[in-house]
């Protein structure tokens, strides 16, 4: 279901009723009705309190569910991490709400910001640069296939004050050599310019992609991008303004044992959560002092939240989260790959 804030339109699409009644603006024409959604373990419709301790809401095989949503409205990720059918081409995408999403700094200072965003509450800043180069930058290592051609689009924005050209370039490390995706381009401290360009992947080297600001010639100064897909040539960019007016409770996206984060070993040690129900802290073991670690909510929203590390162990104060079901999103920054883990707080 959506709920548009602005013009407080109310649109009820592509969701499952059974058991149950609808009203608008859910209708017969654009909703399943009265289907069984064949999830693989739910509980039985009993009087009094249910036990849901051995249920399983993902979907079976045959489920009338799979792909049956509306891939303009929904959220990027589901509730395990995996990424929901509309962004499934995308190789890496980000909108640095309360993370820096993989990237590091070529130079100068990053940090997600939330003075200007282009959509959500938050982008990445750059800033302390005093040479030309001095930017955001992502590695590609492993994301890209030989052969293959890539289109790139992230959102940029000058500080309030600054002016000057920014542009999008890779750098092949291996080579010592730097492809422009994009030309030189005018942009402003009032509103957001697109920089897109395509890139075939000719060599197994290794590169990074980076977004060169201002140079020094014009002043230099800080700046901010947001918004940042990789796809697949041709395809479009993600629609991340719809994030906020989404409600989805279609927790899992089916893909099948063999794709889900869980089948993947993203690190080379074990981690563990504990306790698992939490009441105030959670403790990680085996973290990395310079894993990103964020909580997730059912709805997608992200929580950034007191952390200590001690040795190998990071510390996350909860108290301050309300009763329920959450996702561990824990970003590795030395192979930029993300492990998910659920738990309870009580």
């Amino acid at each position: 279901m959506q709920l548009n804030n602005v013009s407080g339109i109310r649109i009820a699409n592509n969701n499952l009723f059974v058991n149950g009644t609808y009203a608008w603006p859910a209708t017969s024409d654009n909703n399943l009705i009265d289907q069984d959604p064949l999830f693989v373990s739910a509980p039985a419709v009993v009087n009094g309190p249910i036990d849901i301790s051995a249920t399983n809401f993902e979907l079976r095989e045959n489920s009338p569910a799979i792909n049956a949503g509306n891939s303009s409205y929904a959220p990027f990720e589901d509730f395990k991490g995996n990424p929901r059918s509309s962004i499934t081409n995308a190789i890496s995408y980000s909108s640095f709400e309360n993370s820096t999403g993989g990237w590091s700094a070529f130079g100068g200072t990053i940090q997600s910001n939330d003075n200007s965003s282009k959509t959500g509450d938050s982008s990445l800043l750059t800033s302390d640069r005093s040479l030309n180069w001095h930017s955001p930058k992502l590695v590609l290592d492993n994301l890209l296939t030989v052969g293959e051609t890539y289109t790139f689009y992230v959102w940029v924005k000058l500080a309030s004050g600054v002016s000057g050209t920014t542009q999008l370039i890779i750098k092949n490390t291996t080579a010592n050599s730097y492809t422009n995706l994009t030309a030189a381009t005018s942009s402003s401290d009032q509103e957001w310019t697109l920089l897109s360009g395509d890139y075939t992947h000719a060599s197994a080297d290794n590169l990074f992609v980076y977004i060169k600001g201002p140079s020094m010639a014009e002043g230099g100064g800080d700046y901010y991008i947001d918004d940042f897909s990789l796809v697949p040539q041709g395809a479009s960019q993600i629609n991340f303004a719809n994030s906020d007016d989404v409600v989805d409770i279609g927790a899992y996206e089916y893909l099948g044992s063999s794709l889900t984060n869980d089948s993947i070993d993203y690190f080379h040690t074990e981690i563990s959560v504990y306790p698992n129900p939490a009441f105030n802290k959670i403790s990680i073991s085996n973290s990395s002092k310079s894993d990103i670690v964020f909580v997730v909510d059912i709805l997608g929203k992200q929580y950034q939240l007191p952390q200590q590390h001690q040795q190998q162990t990071r510390l996350i104060n909860v108290s301050m989260l309300s009763t329920g079901v959450y996702v561990l999103k824990i970003f590795n920054t030395n192979n930029t790959q993300t492990k998910t883990i659920r738990f309870l707080k009580h």
